[in-house]
């Protein structure tokens, strides 16, 4: 049995697909959930959305899911982190290996796949030190910092290069190739907690799976995009869209609805929103997507930003969802009710051969 822990929705929607190459079907849910979602052989995920709460909740959130999911004695136990360390990463990582008796923990945020690699203990993403990206600008976890300690405001913690020995407490690898990957994860022992992002997840799943073939989706319409994404890239999309767009209604003094074809639509953000908070943002935002849903008979939907996500979920009433289709790195769509949901971390970028609102 697999189980993840995953700190915002898209992780935990980028580990389903993942799961579903090596033929696994690892269901969403949150943490209320879990009792009836991960009773089973294969596992679950659970979306604690701890990066999104103030941190006494997130550490609260965080014990009562590794509580609850001890019973099932899986074996892997996975705490999906952001790839460049956002949010209560050290906390939550040691409330963990308290409530599993680990006396270490190993950490591998780098996604070499994806240019995000650690080299003498600095972040870098495709090459520019993290502190010089848009992750600067987010919201609620900015990155000033690239050096790793700095960016987890802990000294403590170990930078382990590969070949390294790995030692007792909390240990963050150094990655810079698919090969240091491979070696770590192949070298892993059950004193330790494990933790990490995308890549790794991937590397210890094929140590004992195959990866199987999958056949890409026909998206249903009417379509749904809404964009929650605060990334420059995302921000450029939404101005190509405006301009090549059939239509576009203002909703409100913070959205717009913008129709680019028959059926195909985009939620997006005005701009200069300033005034109001990103929780009542995303809050807002959910309602919106709701209404749409109902106004205009939505039949699938993408979410861009996992916070955007967790709340469009909790609005809709959704609890539970099963993942079918990984239709490229991060963008995995799933079915709950009468609705396909697709998500989208807001730092991935967007294949429009895939999805073209």
């Amino acid at each position: 049995m697999i189980i993840v822990v995953a700190d915002d929705f898209t992780g935990a929607a980028e580990l389903a697909g993942i799961a579903l190459r090596y033929g696994l079907s690892l269901k969403i849910c949150g943490v209320s959930e879990i009792e009836t979602t991960c009773n089973n052989k294969t596992g679950c995920i659970v979306n604690t959305n701890s990066r999104s709460l103030e941190k006494y909740i997130a550490l609260a959130q965080t014990k009562k899911t590794i509580t609850a999911i001890m019973q099932y004695q899986p074996s892997l136990l996975y705490k999906k982190i952001d790839s460049v360390l956002r949010g209560y990463v050290v906390d939550e990582l040691k409330v963990q290996m308290e409530l599993m008796d680990k006396s270490s923990a190993f950490v591998v945020p780098s996604n070499p796949s994806l240019g995000r690699t650690i080299k003498d203990g600095i972040m870098y993403i495709q090459g520019v030190p993290v502190a010089d990206t848009d992750f600067c600008n987010d919201p609620e976890f900015p990155i000033t910092q690239s050096n790793v300690q700095r960016i987890l405001n802990d000294n403590n913690v170990h930078i382990v290069e590969p070949n390294s020995t790995i030692t007792t407490g909390i240990s963050v690898a150094a990655v810079n190739t698919a090969v240091d990957i491979t070696n770590f994860a192949n070298h892993v022992h059950d004193a330790q907690a494990l933790a990490g992002a995308g890549d790794f997840f991937t590397a210890l799943l094929a140590t004992k799976y195959r990866s199987i073939d999958t056949q890409a989706p026909i998206l249903l319409s009417p379509f749904l995009f809404v964009a929650g994404s605060a990334f420059s890239e995302a921000r450029e999309r939404i101005l190509k869209w405006k301009k090549d767009a059939i239509a576009i209604t203002s909703i409100d003094d913070y959205f717009e609805c913008i129709t680019t074809s028959k059926d195909k639509y985009v939620l997006a953000i005005k701009e200069n929103c300033s005034s109001i908070t990103a929780t009542d943002l995303r809050t807002a935002m959910a309602k919106q997507v709701q209404i749409l849903i109902s106004d205009l008979g939505i039949k699938e939907i993408c979410i861009e930003g996992g916070s955007t996500a967790a709340s469009i979920l909790e609005v809709c009433g959704i609890t539970t969802l099963t993942p079918t289709h990984e239709l490229a790195r991060g963008l995995v769509r799933m079915h709950a009710a009468d609705l396909f949901i697709t998500v989208k971390p807001g730092s991935y970028p967007l294949p429009t051969d895939l999805i073209q609102p």
